[in-house]
């Protein structure tokens, strides 16, 4: 693909601003055909310069508190081959462990990565598997209280997020029969009130009967 052009870069500017924006209402933005708005994207995307589209989540809305920088060193020489082998480890340890959300190659035998976890257990858990890696040396964390930008979606095992989810699900359940119950007791309340009223009105319509003097 040819390099991109400066419309191009409105485009993807405006796709990371808000990527729900319908192809018509962006087209009008940008005063292009829909079609060639389309065309560009394909083209973009083919070329993955889009390499996917995604949701900016609030960690700690699902349960996520702990953020580490770790640097780990490998058992690699200082080569062009280990070079090699430390993007394929990189790539490998990206896609295996779910927790990490970012990560750079620092020198042929070093790897750096930003990773999340929902609690210490969680964490330990973690640096237990990578410690387990032939090719991993040493491993230090630094633990990070704030990150103002670089929130993506967290791919964790649909495990975890199934057990979020299904937990909420609950939530509402129990609310809704909750208030299911309130329904059905106001509305025999209701009912109870208005035989009351209705008893009381038969009452008084024997009351005065019973006072009306016979010719």
């Amino acid at each position: 693909m040819k390099s991109m052009d400066e419309m191009d870069k409105v485009l993807l500017t405006n796709l990371e601003k808000d990527a729900r924006m319908s192809l018509k209402k962006l087209a009008q933005e940008l005063s292009l055909k829909t079609s060639t708005l389309y065309h560009r994207l394909h083209k973009l995307s083919e070329s993955k310069t889009i390499m996917n589209f995604s949701v900016i989540v609030n960690p700690e809305k699902i349960g996520i508190i702990l953020f580490y920088l770790l640097t780990v060193e490998l058992n690699l020489s200082d080569d062009s081959i280990s070079r090699k082998l430390t993007e394929n480890l990189a790539e490998q340890l990206s896609h295996d462990l779910k927790e990490v959300f970012f990560s750079a190659m620092g020198g042929n035998n070093t790897l750096h990565m930003v990773v999340s976890f929902f609690n210490t257990q969680h964490m330990e858990e973690f640096l237990h598997i990578l410690s387990t890696n032939e090719y991993v040396k040493n491993t230090t964390k630094v633990k990070l209280s704030f990150i103002p930008k670089g929130m993506r979606m967290f791919d964790f095992n649909e495990e975890k997020l199934m057990e979020l989810i299904t937990e909420k699900n609950e939530e509402k359940k129990i609310e809704d029969e909750l208030e299911s119950k309130d329904l059905g007791n106001s509305e025999k309340l209701r009912t109870s009130s208005i035989n009351i009223v209705s008893e009381l009105r038969t009452e008084d319509r024997r009351e005065d009967n019973d006072e009306l003097i016979p010719l």
